[in-house]
Parts: C-alpha cells; structure tokens; sequence
C-alpha cells in the first residue's frame, strides 16, 4: 500500500472477492467497503445511502459510513471501478469530518456523486454537519478527484447556512450543449422555508456561484437534477408536503431557474415496521433528453395497501409537459409485494425506443409485516425499450431483518435512496445491505451485484395469448447483460439448452408454464409465463349463410361486415360471394329489433345481376347508417362492373323504412370509372342545426385517390354533388362521424399508407375545410398473406369525442407485432388530436398480433363514463406462415371512456388462412369489421370460418 493509500484508507476489492449474501439463493453481491471508524458516539459497522455515476469504464460510488442515530455519519466513504465494475477500489474523504484527516464538520450526510467530463473532474457533494448548538447541516460541500475518482482532495464549500438538507449534483456532459462543463449544486434550505437551491460552477467544482431559487421560490425536498443534450437542466423534486413530485428548470446555464411544474400527485403507502422511508423522486436522462422519474406509490394498489415503483417521463422539446404516471410492473397489482426507495439509471449511450433502462428497489415480500417480521430484499428490473416493457424481476440480495440496520430517529435506514448507473452497456446497483450483527457491532455495508458483473436479465418478446384452443405454442425472447448460460423448461419437463426461438407442437388442452433463465457469473434470472388452452373454440351466432351459386366467386363466403345500431335496433351488412378479383356477387344483411336476441337475414335486391336483376355485376364495401330524422335505414355500397375491367363504378345507397327488415333498389350517390372505399354516417343529434343529413364517403382512384363527399337531406332518396376537402385530400378508408354540434369528422388513411389524417365540415357539408394528421403509422406487416392495412376504425360518443383506431407497431421492439392504438378529438379541440396511445389486450412482449379493428361506443354514454368496446383479429404468434397461422377474433371492452380495459375474451377461432375466402390481395376476412351498442351492450360482427366442406368454404357472419 503506497503512503497516500494509507493516508486516504484505500484498499482494492477484486471481482473474485464476491460474497454470497446470508439468506440469498438469487445472485452474487461483491462489498464494496467497510466501516473502518470506531468513534462511539456513532453507529459501526454501518454504511448506508450509496449514490454513484458511472462515465466510459468508470463508476463512483459514495455513502455514509459510521451512522449517527440523529443525523450524518463519521464520513463520507467512496468506492471506484475503472474497467467496468470488474475490480474497485475503496477510501473515504479526506479533510471533511474531524474523524479522517482532521477535517472541520462533527458529521457528512447524504453523498451525491457526479462527473465533468469537460474538466476531467470527478465530484462528491455532501452535507457538512455540526452538533452545537444542534445537529445541523452547516454546509454544502465538494470534494473533487483528477486522477480518475480514485483519491479526492479537500472539500470545496458550495454555500453554507444553519440547516442545509438533501443535497444533489449533476453536470452537463453533452460536448454540444452551450453550457457543456457547468455543474450544477441542488440542496434544500431548511432555515429557508425549506426553499429549494441551486448553484451553479463553471471550473469544475473550484468555485461556485450565489444560490439561487426557482422563479416561484418552490419549498421542497430530494431534488435531482439531470441535464439534457440542449443544456436544459430539468429538476424533480418531492413538494415539502410530501404530496406531489414537482420540477423546475433552467435554460440558461443556471443563470436563472423557472417556476414550478407538477408533475404528479404522490400517495404514498406508509412503509411497514418503521423503516425509515418517503417517495423522493430517482431521475435520469438518456442520449436523446428524455427524463425519467421514478418514486414508490400505491396508486395502482386497491386501498392502498402496497407501493408500486411508478414513473413518468419528459422530453427536451416536450418540456414543461409531462406524460402520465406508469406503473413499473415488477410484479401484480394482487402480490402483496411492497417497493420502496428506488434507484433508476439509463444509459446515456442509448436513447428512446431502445433506450436501456435499469431499476434497483427494496422490497418486503408481505407489505402487512412488523418490524420483528419483515424480511427486506433488494431486487433490480431492465427495460431494453426505454420502460415500454421490463424483464421480470431479479433479487439482488435478502432477505435482511430490520434489527440488523443503522437505527435513526426516522427508522431503521438503508438509506433515503440507491442507485443504478450504467458502464459498459451493463448496469450497476449499488445498495446499503446487512448480515446479522456480530460481536455487539453491525455489519451493514454497500455492495454491488457480484463478480463485478450483473446478473444478465431476460425478457419474453414472443408468446401465446394465455387462452387459446391452438395447441402449438412460440417463445422468443431478448436479453442484457453478458449470458453464459440459457435454459429452457416446459413445465415440470427438466431444463434443457436452448436458444431463441423456441416452439412447441402437439400440446395438451389445460395449463401450461414456459421458463427461460439466463446466468453468468453475477447469478441468473428467469422469465416466465403460463396459459391455458382450452377444449373447444368459444360459441358464436352466425347470422347469414351465402346462398349464390354462380361458378364466378367463391361459396360459401361471406366477409367485411359493418353495423350500426340506434335504440333496440341494429343492422348489418355484408360481402356475400367473394370474387377473387374484388366485390362479391351481392350484399347480404342481417337485423335484429329487439337488442341482438334474434335476427333476420336477407340480401340486397336490384343491386347485381345475381338478385334482382340489379345492373351491377358484382357489389363491395357495405356500410350501414341509420337516419332518425327520416327513420329510414341505409346501407350504402359499390356497384362494380367487369368491363372494360373490374372496378367500382357507382356508390348507391340501398333504403329500408320497415325498421332494417327489407331494403328496396339502389339510390346512386355518385359515378365513375374506378370508385373505392366508400362510406356512410347520418346526424342523429336532434339539437343539431344539420339533423337528418347523411353523409357519404368514398375515394375516387381515377382522380388521384381524392376523398369524396356527399350530402342527403331526404333520408337518402337524393344526393348532392361530390365535394372535395379544402386542400383535396387524397386517400381511402375514410369513415365519417357526426358530433352532438353537428360537425363532421372524417378520419382516413393516407394513399400510401403512412399516416391517418382528418377533415372536416362545420356547415353541413356545403364545405368541407382542409386535413391535418392525427398520428403516423407504424404498421407490421400482418403474416401469411392475411389482407389487411391499417385503415381506421371511427366512432363518436354522446358528448362529440370522436374515437379512432388502428393497428400499430410503434409499441413494439423492432415493430414485431401490431397492437391497436387509439387517438381522440373533441368538438372544441379539433383540429388537435391526442397522442396516440396503446389499447393494452397483452403484454407489449407477448407476441400476439392484432389487426383489423371494429371499435363501438355507446352513444348514450360520454366521457369518463363512456362504454367502448374493440372487435379485431389476432394471431397468437405472429411469426407464422400461411400454412401455420392461427387466426382469432377477440373483444376488450372499456367504461372509463379508454383510460381503462377489460382483459381481452377470445370470440371465435382458431381459423387456418386456407378456410377464407381468396383474393388477389390474399386470404379475407374484410378490410374492416365491426361492434355496435345496443341497449347498453356491445355486439361484435365478424366473419368466421370452419374448414371447407365438399369442395366449398364455410365463411360466414357473425356475432356472439
């Protein structure tokens, strides 16, 4: 040991050094430190509150050592890796506290660790305590390292006064950032109304400048402040009321600070047995400035019985704003499990959708313990996707008894918080964590995951639904974190070698559990999950059977129903004998009057050539709508010719006025030589200036892809001239909605499929203004040929918010699978959109495919309270082939107005592609399906298939 190693207590901790932790089966911890100080005023061996930062192949790490029940600790103890957290060396500062190098403090608390990559300058701040006239924190304080964070020189005063607390350090490493070089000093003044503080330097650390408020002199405590690539310096903080996790910042280099912002409300489950804890916010920033925040709250636990992790999140140009509080899911709401105290690192290499994100906690296993009965443990989640999904959980260390902790006046501690930073791609915990006492002295220290490398994580990104009548089953999954070994078991089948992906055929019907665990070195995790397949495929009500039989299209075939109901009626209508090449040879139709408990059927007549000598040779694309004013039903579609080519050359509109139960010959709406995708929508609002209009849609293919629209003011009997939007929107797939104001809305997709876009009329359809986008699309490419793109699916509830859905992958890693998402609009927000968000039928690693949603709202309904509901196939694994895919219809249903889902119910399936009906544009079952409420209910339409029989299909419409 060289004299300065002695001076400073250093010592090496190698990799091989690494400890098992009493009581722990789960992984290796490596200690990093012991408490080497023997005053008897304080508590030995103690070590506790670890904060760390890690740069390139260097992490810090600082914490308390020698804890004073009252406050502070003997000294501010550090530990330093150089090549990635393989080895460490250890000290403790200097010249702060009189029990190491004399220095002018009785006590240091809460360390904060930071690096000025501009300066080469390693940093820790503390708290420099004194006990007369009381124990107090007197000062703010750094000690700066230039030799690699392995020896740190005397301590540099940042501000001092009566009660300083909770102090914290940050600075901007972002080389293009105008402010690149400036750290950034946050505490809280006790003395001061508990007003928050900054100061800021621009030498690294030498000397500091005045402490500054916030615009709106905010009180508060735990502020952590991060620094985004622009230089904006963003932060958290808990309110001093303990209520609300609130942030400022500053653009301008700590010249100034802003007001306050609220990020969330905080409710917070007291922490059993008396451990000393409160729900300080852990922040972090990736490559790209999105902030992260993470705190322990039981807003997701019924009665608050237990804390989750939640975080939310802000970007760079986002700022002020904040998304919603997310709940970290380590495990179910229904565990018991209580967190607390964590600490959240990303890595700053990494950003957005591939951001990589790491979460270490404490935890009870039974909220409801005693301080005699808890057991604490640590545990440590990862997210490769930015927290979009998160590996299942690893136990770090534990279980520990709380008699084995510092005891303070606010409880036995670990500390007010942890941390996680990454090094090398990899993360790395660093956590206060005890044995039993021994020889009337603690032995609670800090520690990091073993081997000086973390446990690898693993993550399912492939799975079955968890009910299914498939009895083949696909596994695939992702990884952190260097891997030494995988395995694989299928319930209680003994683990075997394996590899992603992994496939399963010939299953029995019943429960089923898969396990990958992955280990190195450091310990091992594992993801699980288990489903059930089920005997028989559920029973559903088929509505119509094709009754042609011209040798030109295929029978029995029946697909791409749309619906629409109004009070206890609803009809529906349909394609009825596919042709290969488009439309089919005519439009059949079911209704029930009395909600859906019975139904009749019948077909369009006067449309085609096969019903009714109609003068089309075949018909496509029904829609349905209801006009209150003139209680007419109608059902609006193409009328397609074969020469010179098949295309469609007419919308018509087909008109009942016996309540749905018969329709007379078409009405035509428009002409041309190549019309497509048409729909319709009627004003049912009786308080509107346009009640009784009816609205019909299509695009013109010949004139460029233009979206098209007509109006009705006689119940459909006569149609106006076509209209154009405002800037001659080209596109397909529109469906029209009517608001309570009587404005129309028509979301559609782009022509190449890259957007969903809206227009409107606020005049009745005398003019209709110019589009503006509602979201990009992000589509996965539905497997095995299956026809289908992401058109929208639009609905309206009674108070006018319009609802509109896709399917989209952006949600998904690398866009492997289609979830549905949603956007919505408003009668006084439009044109402005909300984002988009994911309408949550599985995991974002399930692997299920979802495609072609029905969305219904019942129009009785609005607001908080509105009831919705999706219809949509899916493929249980998405990467099937034509020959393998399993397609599915499935419902979730809402009745907060979509804040909130029902867990999905599987309506019919599995269907083999090869039981659908062909197109050139591959297997059918409809560009579109649909649900419609009626008498509070939601009633799905789809079509279904069973195997052919007798050299025909079995396609057919249904509902449940």
């Amino acid at each position: 040991m060289s004299p300065r190693q002695a001076k400073l207590g250093l010592r090496t901790v190698a990799a091989a050094a690494a400890l098992v932790i009493a009581g722990s089966a789960h992984a290796a911890a490596l200690r990093l430190s012991t408490d080497p100080f023997t005053n008897a005023s304080s508590q030995h061996r103690t070590q506790v509150e670890p904060d760390s930062f890690a740069f390139g192949s260097t992490v810090v790490a600082a914490f308390q050592t020698g804890r004073f029940f009252d406050g502070g600790a003997s000294d501010i103890g550090f530990a330093t890796s150089t090549n990635g957290g393989s080895s460490w060396t250890s000290g403790f500062l200097s010249g702060l506290t009189r029990y190491q190098g004399a220095g002018p403090y009785d006590r240091a608390s809460d360390p904060s660790v930071a690096f000025d990559a501009r300066h080469n300058v390693w940093l820790i701040e503390s708290l420099g305590l004194l006990e007369s006239p009381s124990v107090g924190g007197r000062a703010v304080l750094v000690n700066r390292s230039t030799n690699g964070g392995t020896a740190f020189g005397g301590a540099v005063t940042v501000a001092s006064g009566s009660a300083l607390d909770k102090n914290w350090i940050a600075c901007d490493n972002w080389p293009a950032s105008p402010f690149f070089g400036n750290c950034y000093a946050e505490w809280d003044d006790v003395g001061d109304s508990q007003r928050v503080k900054m100061s800021v330097s621009s030498d690294g650390g030498l000397t500091w400048g005045p402490a500054r408020n916030s615009g709106d002199n905010v009180t508060g405590i735990g502020g952590q402040p991060v620094v985004q690539p622009n230089g904006q310096v963003v932060v958290p903080l808990l309110n001093a009321a303990g209520t609300a996790i609130q942030s400022f910042r500053s653009v301008d280099g700590g010249a100034s600070w802003r007001a306050t912002v609220q990020i969330a409300s905080v409710t917070d489950h007291p922490v059993a047995g008396g451990l000393r804890s409160e729900p300080l916010p852990s922040a972090e920033v990736d490559g790209a400035g999105k902030v992260y925040v993470v705190w322990q709250d039981c807003r997701f636990r019924t009665s608050c019985t237990a804390n989750d992790i939640v975080m939310a999140t802000t970007t760079q140009a986002g700022y002020p704003t904040w998304s919603g509080v997310t709940r970290i899911p380590i495990d179910a709401t229904t565990s018991g499990v209580d967190h607390f105290i964590p600490g959240i690192g990303v890595d700053p290499t990494t950003s957005g959708s591939t951001g990589r994100v790491a979460l270490a906690y404490y935890f009870y296993p039974q909220a409801g313990c005693t301080a005699s009965t808890c057991q604490l443990d640590v545990g440590l989640v990862t997210s490769p996707n930015g927290g979009t999904s998160w590996s299942a959980p690893s136990q770090l260390a534990g279980p520990m008894s709380l008699s084995w902790l510092a005891n303070t006046n606010q409880g036995a501690m670990v500390g007010d918080y942890i941390s996680t930073s990454f090094a090398g791609g990899s993360p790395h915990p660093v956590f206060a964590l005890a044995n039993a006492p021994n020889g009337g002295a603690f032995d609670e220290a800090v520690y990091t995951t073993g081997a000086g490398q973390a446990a690898p994580t693993v993550t399912l990104t492939s799975t079955p639904p968890t009910s299914t009548t498939s009895t083949s089953a696909h596994f695939e999954w992702t990884t952190t974190g260097t891997v030494t070994s995988t395995t694989c078991q299928l319930d209680t089948r003994a683990p075997v070698a394996c590899t992603s992906p992994q496939d399963f055929t010939g299953l029995s019907t019943g429960g089923h559990t898969f396990t990958v665990t992955v280990g190195n070195s450091g310990g091992s995790n594992s993801a699980s999950f288990s489903w059930t397949i089920t005997s028989t495929p559920p029973s559903v009500v088929r509505l119509s059977s094709d009754p042609f039989t011209n040798a030109s299209s295929q029978h029995r075939t029946q697909v791409e129903p749309d619906s629409f109901a109004f009070g206890s009626s609803m009809v529906t209508a349909f394609q009825s004998g596919r042709f290969a090449g488009g439309g089919a040879s005519d439009i059949g139709f079911a209704t029930s009057t009395n909600g859906g408990s019975s139904w009749t059927s019948g077909f369009l007549s006067g449309l085609t050539k096969y019903q009714g000598a109609g003068p089309y040779d075949r018909a496509s694309d029904p829609s349905v709508a209801f006009d209150a004013r003139h209680n007419v039903w109608l059902i609006e579609s193409l009328g397609l010719m074969e020469s010179p080519s098949v295309a469609g050359k007419a919308v018509v509109v087909s008109r009942s006025t016996n309540g749905g139960l018969g329709f007379g010959s078409p009405v035509t709406i428009a002409t041309g030589s190549f019309l497509d995708k048409n729909w319709i929508t009627c004003d049912n609002w009786s308080a509107s200036p346009f009640f009784g209009r009816c609205y019909a849609q299509w695009d013109d293919v010949n004139d460029s892809d233009r979206v098209k629209m007509s109006v009705s003011t006689d119940g459909g009997l006569t149609w106006g001239a076509p209209l154009n939007s405002g800037d001659s929107a080209t596109g397909l797939g529109g469906q029209p909605v009517v608001q309570a104001n009587g404005q129309v809305i028509v979301p559609y997709m782009a022509p190449d499929g890259s957007a969903i876009r809206s227009f409107r009329s606020v005049d009745g359809g005398a003019s209709w203004r110019v589009s503006v986008q509602v979201s990009a699309i992000t589509d996965h490419p539905v497997a095995g040929g299956l026809r289908s793109e992401p058109l929208p699916s639009a609905e309206v509830d009674g108070a006018g918010t319009v609802y509109v859905a896709w399917q989209d992958c952006r949600f998904r890693t690398s866009c492997t699978a289609n979830d549905i998402v949603m956007a919505t609009t408003t009668q006084a927000g439009y044109p402005t959109w909300s984002g988009v968000t994911r309408i949550p039928i599985d995991a974002t690693t399930s692997g299920v495919d979802h495609f072609i949603p029905g969305l219904g709202v019942d129009r009785t309904t609005a607001g908080s309270s509105a009831r919705l509901a999706l219809a949509y196939y899916f493929y249980p694994q998405t990467g099937c082939t034509a020959a393998t895919c399993q397609l599915d219809v499935g419902l979730v249903s809402s009745s907060d107005g979509g804040s909130t889902w029902s867990a999905p119910s599987q309506l019919a399936g599995p269907m083999s592609l090869s039981w659908l009906a062909s197109t050139d544009q591959g297997a059918m079952v409809g560009d579109y399906i649909s649900t419609a409420f009626t008498g509070g209910v939601a009633r799905p339409v789809f079509a279904v298939a069973g195997p052919p029989s007798g050299g025909v299909f079995d396609e057919a419409i249904a509902t449940r």
